[in-house]
């Protein structure tokens, strides 16, 4: 999984993405940035206005790559876990496993 996008308030920005990795946007060779609140539906790029926000949040999605990874398994990452004896919360007959009842131990 690549990092695509980081998101900040109303700000969202696409990352540069190289043309042999998939995107869900078209490949660019530069950071899209949008306002989500004056445009959701992203249809106007206002990275050449916003520099500062554009490297804001450059700097956030680096941060995020030099701990979790963008690209792959982070330092930051811990490895997976595995449950030695692992049960469902609620069986296939809709009764709640004892310990996690609320007011009710049946799932209706």
């Amino acid at each position: 999984m690549t990092l695509e996008a980081v998101r900040s308030g109303p700000w969202k920005l696409h990352l540069a993405t190289a043309d042999d990795q998939p995107a869900k946007k078209k490949a660019a060779s530069q950071p899209q940035l949008y306002n989500l609140a004056d445009d959701i539906g992203e249809a106007r790029n206002v990275a050449a206005e916003h520099s500062d926000i554009v490297q804001r949040l450059t700097a956030l999605a680096q941060r995020m790559n030099d701990d979790l990874g963008q690209t792959a398994i982070g330092p930051g990452c811990r490895p997976l876990g595995r449950a030695t004896n692992p049960q469902p919360l609620i069986d296939d007959d809709g009764n709640v496993r004892a310990g996690f009842v609320g007011g009710t131990n049946r799932f209706p």
